[in-house]
């Protein structure tokens, strides 16, 4: 695994810790569609190529959420299960561990000015983040977006001292990543985005 391979497998377990079923009945967000077969192709800095795919839904204890599967090149680098609640979108898992509690990573409905805190564990990991939210557009090789933002303060993940900044476009999802890991930069942004099929 290159260096910013590795860093961005840091980066997604540290940052990106979201459709949540209530009885199974699905609840969705514009901002992150849930679709078995979505797949969103990514270039990352170091011109490192990124693929997502929504393998399939399962259930994470008693939610109903969406398996994700990231590739950097043709291995996988992460996976994660995401939910949607009526007030936001969360991650349960990252790498088969558990979200406690699941962290909030879009507030719902989305609103210029909100903030919110997450205080959560991933494995032995504990994270403390202050997020806000705003609203942008954004250019990215797919396309002219408006978009939501959801950026965080400086936070500890580990021994690490790293933020972030998501961009997301209505039906279409994460569209642009800017992240901070120990002074170091990492860009991800969208190339394509193929919906699939739910089958």
């Amino acid at each position: 695994m290159t260096r910013y391979s590795a860093l961005f497998a840091l980066l997604l377990h540290s940052a990106l810790l979201t459709s949540g079923f209530a009885d199974d009945k699905k609840i969705e967000s514009a901002y992150y569609p849930l679709t078995v077969g979505n797949t969103w192709k990514y270039t990352a800095t170091g011109d490192q190529k990124i693929t997502v795919t929504l393998s399939k839904f399962e259930k994470v204890g008693d939610e109903m959420c969406a398996l994700l599967e990231t590739k950097v090149g043709d291995n996988v680098g992460a996976t994660e299960h995401i939910g949607v609640k009526e007030d936001g979108v969360y991650r349960y898992t990252f790498m088969g561990q558990k979200a406690d509690p699941p962290v909030r990573i879009i507030k719902l409905p989305p609103k210029t000015g909100d903030t919110w805190k997450v205080q959560s564990s991933v494995g032995p990991q504990k994270l403390a983040v202050n997020y806000t939210m705003k609203e942008e557009k954004v250019e990215v090789p797919a396309g002219k977006f408006s978009a939501i933002v959801t950026e965080t303060d400086e936070f500890m993940a580990g021994p690490v001292m790293m933020s972030a900044k998501i961009w997301y476009a209505k039906d279409v999802g994460m569209v642009k990543t800017v992240m901070k890991v120990a002074g170091q930069e990492v860009v991800l942004e969208l190339e394509k985005f193929d919906k699939g099929t739910g089958k």
